[in-house]
């Protein structure tokens, strides 16, 4: 089945790729008609009130149209509308596997993660020889796996990628964040970096290299790292949020906050940047405007996968809320048992904000709920893979 016009995009991970979780769509809209569709339909979602039919009328039911349609609801949290976006896509096309990825996605986004495997493995069915979509869906159901923490099966579906597509650029890099929140670093950069030796234009894997280096103290090849990502995508938000990160880190105020100001003019609905410009205005002692900050942020966060749930339980203690925040964070690390990999990031922003000029009521006891909870994590033990 021929899906789309491969002209119309500069490379095939444009069309095969999408949303990473860590914020950056390798899907990036460089087709200059795309990209206007897209900034509109932000326009009038926040101007008009959600009416499909409306939109429908306004944009053309093209490829990229509809994926910017699709992508576009998700990131401001309409989960809804993105699913139903998705299914009168397929109602069009019933065989379209390309619709039935973006309607996995949808689902996962809405918390949905059953419907979200179903949809991606139905999609699988219509694929036919198309091994490079096959490839990429398994990509999608690993980190559909790693949302509902099921991380035996989510290194299984990256295993099915790369069985499919040795080649396959992207389920190396998402098997690199696998570990990386298990906290097996080792195994995160080779994964790292063999996604880079495949594609040398991968910027989402030279940003996840960067944040790994990060997370090191590797300081100068984080920045190198971040720099190549930027050099090969220069709109990549999520480079120029981690290497805001790092800045802050190290003490620098000034150029931290010149990347998250470029991160939010480039993708002003990029939640973590939104929470990083919070804590950079908590370290220059303006405690009542990070808040405000902090709760714009907290409304575009995702509310279902494990990582945002655990970062959300910090900005509730850092909010003024410590009870309801340290509960929820208790019983997380009690029920769900983080992996120890996840909770180091969260712990990299309970650090910073122990920076504050202000104190802030609670934060020593989150610190000392999460540093133990890495240290009681389950250890994860690389062994021969389960099936996905």
């Amino acid at each position: 089945m021929c899906l789309v016009n491969r002209k119309e995009a500069e490379n095939k991970e444009e069309i095969h790729a999408a949303r990473s979780p860590r914020g950056f769509s390798n899907l990036d809209f460089r087709n200059e008609g795309s990209k206007s569709a897209q900034n509109h339909l932000i326009n009038e979602i926040e101007t008009v009130s959600i009416d499909l039919s409306r939109l429908d009328q306004t944009f053309p039911k093209t490829l990229f149209s509809r994926l910017s349609l699709a992508w576009t609801y998700s990131a401001l949290k309409h989960h809804s509308a993105a699913i139903d976006t998705c299914r009168e896509w397929l109602m069009l096309e019933p065989k379209n596997p390309l619709a039935m990825i973006y309607l996995g996605m949808a689902f996962r986004d809405a918390g949905q993660f059953e419907e979200s495997i179903t949809a991606l493995q139905k999609a699988m069915e219509h694929f036919g020889s198309d091994i490079s979509f096959m490839s990429h869906t398994f990509v999608q159901k690993a980190w559909t796996y790693q949302n509902l923490g099921s991380y035996d099966l989510a290194i299984a579906s990256c295993g099915r990628s790369i069985e499919k597509t040795p080649g396959h650029s992207p389920a190396y890099n998402q098997l690199g964040w696998l570990y990386h929140d298990l906290g097996l670093d080792e195994a995160a950069e080779r994964s790292y970096l063999r996604a880079i030796e495949l594609d040398q234009k991968n910027s989402a894997a030279q940003n996840d290299l960067g944040s790994h280096c990060r997370d090191l103290e590797r300081w100068q090849e984080a920045v190198a790292c971040f720099e190549r990502a930027l050099e090969i995508f220069p709109k990549n938000w999520a480079a120029l949020r981690n290497r805001a990160l790092l800045h802050l880190l190290r003490g620098e105020l000034e150029r931290a906050e010149q990347d998250i100001r470029s991160a939010l003019q480039v993708n002003q609905y990029f939640a973590s940047a939104k929470l990083l410009l919070g804590v950079l205005q908590a370290l220059r002692g303006d405690l009542i405007r990070a808040q405000t900050t902090w709760q714009e942020g907290l409304i575009l966060l995702p509310e279902h996968d494990l990582r945002s749930r655990v970062h959300r339980t910090l900005y509730t203690v850092a909010l003024g809320q410590p009870e309801q925040g340290l509960a929820e964070l208790q019983r997380i690390l009690e029920q769900e048992k983080p992996p120890a990999g996840l909770l180091r990031d969260v712990l990299q922003t309970a650090h910073l904000l122990q920076r504050c000029p202000e104190p802030l009521p609670g934060l020593a006891e989150a610190v000392r709920l999460l540093e133990e909870g890495r240290e009681n994590a389950p250890v994860f033990e690389l062994k021969p893979q389960a099936t996905a």
